[in-house]
């Protein structure tokens, strides 16, 4: 009985790790806040890139 507490408890701890991991990486990539409208293009010249 004590085997399968463990088991439940480490399963539980790895479940809730992948999604911890997916939350991470949704607000990482803005995926959750992406809104089109609200965004703006930035521009810029440049004479010289090297050096």
């Amino acid at each position: 009985m004590q085997r399968t507490t463990m088991d439940l408890w480490v399963g539980l701890f790895v479940i809730i790790g992948i999604v911890a991991l997916m939350v991470l990486s949704l607000k990482v990539g803005n995926l959750n806040v992406y809104n089109p409208s609200q965004s703006y293009v930035i521009t810029g010249n440049f004479e010289n890139i090297g050096d």
